[in-house]
């Protein structure tokens, strides 16, 4: 009977002290126990959300867009295929979120998009529609594709989340799908760093590089309907296109960004629809004054685009603030993949003379005009603007987090947020510490 005692002694004793060394962590502070303690015993009892307080956000994953910049991709890499394989005269357009139209000025050419070459996209497109007479070919995204490219933009939506909360230390984060949603809960954030995170989490960082049409003249339409009095102005502008000459462009500008986003939507309202293979998109320069000085306030311009993306954010191997030399302004410098430098030489190869639209969510950041063609994978992006230096570097470092982080697949909608008081938390933890006790 003793020995039994002992031995049920020994094993309470023994069950008592390793509770009592995982919970030194937890009671003490990680920070104040030795570096031989903490690598045989990291367990630390974490408080959740309703314990601590802290965020709680929900966000909606656009997936659409995401299938919608996979159909430009596959649409620049047919098109590329056909005439430098196939030899032939091709014209690729969109229609709807992932419709690719394939249209031949010589009609006998539809015949080279035959099966065999089809064969090369059969896991992501299939045909939809071929009319000989017109020399048209319709294709469309493979159903189970569409739905591979939405799951693929949430899941990379998520470790995006969770690398860019993981640079605040949040250490209990829980990021986790519901549906097309991504619930973000962060327990034991400061008050003081919610709007940043926010900001930081929320920021879809979607690089796109457009083409800009210059040489239509749908903008010169346009400038018919715009009102003689009002905010918006029409502008004419001209660049040297190198092989193309001097080219001559017009396009509208205005100080009030929402009137000019106004009178955009409402062009088909007036019997001007923008083609499908289009798009108005606006960008900001900075307002200057008779002399040249740099005024506080914005002027919003707009920019007649290709809607086909030439290339996006995910071949992005790196990014870095640097500095302009000549205005001391921070920059962002990105590094393409082998892949992303190989499109952007080919794309630069291709449209000497033309402007390049430089789109960072949305929006035309820049829009330098191609002089020759551009080896190497390295782009620069300006944060010009009227800004005191110190927000104009965290800008840029900001921007860089971002984009070393991963830039968002599909841009993300914030549809509930709340924020939890640890008031609760912190009585229900004593009273528990309490009856520990």
């Amino acid at each position: 009977m003793e020995r039994s005692w002992w031995w049920k002694a020994i094993g309470i004793l023994f069950l008592l002290i390793v509770s009592v060394a995982y919970l030194i962590p937890t009671v003490v502070g990680e920070k104040q126990l030795p570096a031989a303690y903490t690598n045989l015993i990291k367990t630390k009892l974490r408080l959740g959300l309703d314990l601590q307080g802290g965020l709680h956000l929900v966000y909606e994953v656009e997936v659409d867009k995401a299938v919608s910049d996979k159909a430009d991709r596959l649409s620049a890499d047919i098109e590329q295929r056909l005439k430098t394989k196939e030899k032939v005269e091709v014209k690729v357009g969109r229609e709807g979120r992932d419709d690719i139209i394939l249209t031949f000025p010589k009609k006998a050419d539809l015949a080279k998009a035959n099966k065999e070459f089809l064969a090369n996209y059969r896991s992501n497109l299939s045909e939809v529609l071929r009319d000989p007479a017109a020399g048209t070919l319709r294709l469309g995204m493979d159903p189970e594709y569409v739905k591979e490219v939405q799951d693929y933009a949430i899941r990379q939506g998520i470790e995006t989340i969770r690398n860019r909360v993981d640079k605040f230390g949040v250490v209990e984060a829980s990021i986790r799908a519901k549906g097309r949603d991504v619930v973000v809960e962060l327990p034991g954030l400061k008050t003081s760093d919610f709007e940043r995170v926010k900001k930081l989490i929320g920021r879809t960082a979607q690089l796109e590089f457009k083409i800009v049409d210059d040489d239509n003249t749908f903008m010169e339409k346009v400038a018919k309907l715009v009102p003689t009095e009002g905010p918006i102005k029409v502008q004419t502008d001209s660049f040297d296109g190198k092989k193309k000459g001097n080219v001559m462009f017009t396009y509208l500008e205005s100080r009030d960004k929402k009137a000019l986003e106004a009178f955009i939507e409402g062009l088909p309202a007036k019997g001007l629809k923008v083609p499908n293979t289009h798009e108005i998109v606006l960008g900001s320069e900075q307002a200057k004054d008779d002399k040249g000085n740099e005024l506080p306030d914005k002027i919003w311009v707009t920019y007649y685009n290709f809607r086909r993306s030439e290339l996006t954010g995910e071949y992005i191997t790196d990014a870095e603030v640097q500095w302009d030399e000549r205005t001391g302004r921070p920059e962002v410098g990105l590094t393409f993949d082998h892949d992303g430098a190989r499109l952007f030489e080919r794309i630069s190869g291709e449209h000497v003379g033309d402007r390049l639209a430089i789109m960072l969510d949305g929006k035309v950041n820049s829009a330098p005009v191609f002089q020759s063609r551009i080896g190497g994978g390295r782009v620069r992006i300006t944060l010009g603007g009227f800004k005191d230096p110190f927000k104009l570097q965290n800008e840029a470092k900001d921007l860089v987090a971002v984009l070393r982080t991963g830039a968002l697949p599909a841009p993300l909608r914030k549809v509930f947020e709340t924020q939890v008081g640890p008031t609760l938390g912190h009585d229900a933890v004593r009273r528990g510490a309490m009856a520990f006790a």
